[in-house]
C-alpha cells in the first residue's frame, strides 16, 4: 500500500525483508568486488546524526555503505559496474527499511507500526498515537468475524484506499475462509499485478509481518497513506572515491529517512487471543 511521504515516492510497506547488517571491517568477494568498512544502515552515523535530524514524532536518521571496487574491476567488468553497485544498495537499503516500518523501535531508525502503542480501546477514548488492536475470537486462528469487526472499526473516511497487510502463510490460511453462505471472503487477482482483495479491499504481502500465533499482530488494515508518513531526503546519494583507499574506489552512499505514524485512527491491528 502507499505510504504518504514528503517526496511521494515512498511505496510501500511490503516487500522490505529483515536482515543481518555486516560487521564493519568484514569483507568478501564475489565476482571481483570487495564489500569492506561496511557499517549497518542505521548504525554508527545514524547515532551521530539523528539527534539534528529528529523532528516531532517522525524518527529520522541517516544510513550508508561504502563498498569498494577495484580500478581494474570497474574498467574490465563487461557490465556498468557502478550502476550494478547502486542497484544492489538501493535494494538492501530498500528491505532494511521495510523491516524498519514493521518492526522498527524508533532508535536511529523509523518507527514501526508494530513498535507502537496498542490497545484494544477505541477511537475517541484511547489517546491520540494509540493504534486499536481487534481481539480474534479465538487463539486457534482468524474467523470470518474477527476481519468482519476489523473492517467496522476502520471509520468510513479512512475506508477509501484501504488495505490489508499480512506475510504469506497468514494470507494462505486466510483465502481458506467462507461466509456464512459458503462463498470464499478472498478474491484471487485477474490482472497481472493487480492484488487480490479480502471483503473488497486490496491484500499487500509483507513477510516482516508476524505469523498468526497467540498474542500476535499478524493482520493489519487501514489507510496506510493517511495513517503513516515516511520521509527522505533527496534521496540516495553516492559519492564516487577512488583517492582514499588505492587501488580500489569505494562508493560512499547514504540515505536520509525516517517513519512513524502520524493518524493513529486510520490504522488497525488485529490480535490473536493469548492462549
Amino acid at each position: 500500500m502507499t505510504l504518504r511521504g514528503n517526496d511521494r515516492t515512498s511505496s510501500q510497506l511490503q516487500g522490505e525483508r529483515q536482515f543481518e547488517p555486516p560487521e564493519v571491517g568484514k569483507s568478501s568477494k564475489a565476482m571481483g568486488r570487495r564489500w569492506d568498512g561496511v557499517a549497518g544502515p542505521f548504525d554508527e552515523e545514524a547515532r551521530r546524526e539523528v539527534a539534528s535530524h529528529r523532528g516531532g514524532s517522525r524518527r529520522e536518521a541517516k544510513r550508508y555503505r561504502n563498498p569498494k571496487l577495484t580500478q581494474h574491476m570497474i574498467d574490465d567488468a563487461m557490465f556498468d559496474a557502478e550502476s550494478f553497485v547502486v542497484t544492489e544498495i538501493s535494494e538492501e537499503f530498500s528491505d532494511q527499511l521495510g523491516a524498519a516500518l514493521i518492526n522498527g523501535d524508533g532508535v536511529n531508525k523509523p518507527k514501526g507500526i508494530l513498535a507502537q502503542t496498542i490497545t484494544t480501546e477505541a477511537d475517541g477514548v484511547r489517546a491520540f498515537g494509540t493504534l486499536q488492536a481487534v481481539l480474534s475470537a479465538s487463539a486457534a486462528g482468524i474467523t470470518f468475524d474477527d476481519l468482519k469487526e476489523m473492517k467496522r472499526v476502520l471509520r468510513a473516511k479512512y475506508r477509501s484506499g484501504a488495505a490489508w497487510v499480512m506475510n504469506d502463510t497468514t494470507a494462505m490460511q486466510l483465502a481458506m475462509l467462507k461466509d456464512n453462505n459458503g462463498a470464499y471472503l478472498w478474491a484471487e487477482s485477474v490482472s497481472a499485478g493487480e492484488p487480490d482483495t479480502l471483503l473488497g479491499y486490496p491484500v499487500e504481502i509483507d513477510e516482516n509481518m508476524p505469523d498468526i500465533a497467540p498474542g500476535a499482530y499478524p493482520v493489519a488494515f487501514g489507510n496506510f497513506k493517511r495513517g503513516y508518513y515516511i520521509a527522505r531526503r533527496k534521496g540516495i546519494r553516492l559519492l564516487r572515491d577512488p583517492f582514499t583507499a588505492k587501488p580500489w574506489t569505494g562508493f560512499y552512499t547514504t540515505e536520509r529517512v525516517g517513519g512513524d505514524v502520524v493518524n493513529s485512527e486510520a490504522i488497525k491491528l488485529l490480535q490473536v487471543a493469548a492462549a
